[in-house]
């Protein structure tokens, strides 16, 4: 989870009981990961619970939900359809990831 997004949303951190160093989510060097915060999630009408992240500085997104939550909940992941399905308290949960277009690269002319 993002440090920038815990600390907008004002929620509690915790000192990592097993801190580690962790690479490739923000430019540059490695960083430390040695926060920990539990943080309320809801998916459409049934999905709702608790997640605990590591808080790290990063400059992607706020929250990426990966191997160990979609282990929790069972997710299974259809490629082509660029979906996650499972099932939660007897509903079944869809989530539909938006893929969004890319920035034109497109050159102005000289001419123009």
């Amino acid at each position: 989870m993002s440090k920038v997004f815990v600390d907008h949303l004002k929620l509690e951190m915790e000192l990592h009981p097993h801190p580690y160093t962790i690479g490739q989510i923000k430019k540059g060097s490695s960083i430390n990961a040695t926060d920990l915060c539990h943080i309320p999630i809801s998916i459409g009408k049934y999905y709702q619970d608790f997640i605990s992240c590591d808080v790290v500085d990063m400059d992607t997104c706020h929250i990426l939900l990966g191997r160990p939550w979609q282990d929790d909940v069972d997710a299974t992941h259809r490629g082509k359809m660029n979906i996650y399905m499972f099932n939660w308290k007897g509903k079944k949960v869809v989530i539909r990831l938006i893929q969004l277009a890319p920035k034109s690269t497109k050159k102005k002319s000289l001419n123009s």
